[in-house]
């Protein structure tokens, strides 16, 4: 009995699957390097072109100096608008159906009819 012919069947078997192998492995390399590279570009390129480009804006948007006291000073001004005083308690409310008159005044200008 020979067993030859198994033998040769396994090498072929065994090259075939080194030979795969090696086109997985060399893929799988191939995905990581785009992947670092994708990575790489995503992260740190992108990123030092987008502070380049602001720095260069940044040099064009505000080459004047602000005064600071003139900024306050409409700041406090737009408050001091939009604050209103409550309104006086003499007014009914207009949206409570509780009649609420106003004190009645002391003075009287009108003479009793007798």
């Amino acid at each position: 009995m020979k067993f030859i012919p198994s033998l040769k069947l396994k090498k072929i078997h065994l090259l075939t699957s080194l030979h795969i192998l090696t086109i997985v492995v060399t893929v799988a390399i191939m995905l990581a390097i785009a992947g670092v590279g994708l990575f790489l570009y995503t992260y740190f390129y992108r990123t030092i072109a987008q502070s380049e480009e602001i720095i260069l804006l940044r040099q064009e948007v505000a080459p004047e100096s602000i005064n600071i006291t003139q900024v306050k000073q409409a700041i406090a001004n737009i408050e001091k608008k939009e604050t209103t005083p409550p309104p006086p308690e003499r007014y009914r409310n207009p949206f409570s159906f509780v009649e609420t008159l106003p004190p009645p005044s002391t003075t009287t200008t009108s003479t009793p009819i007798e």
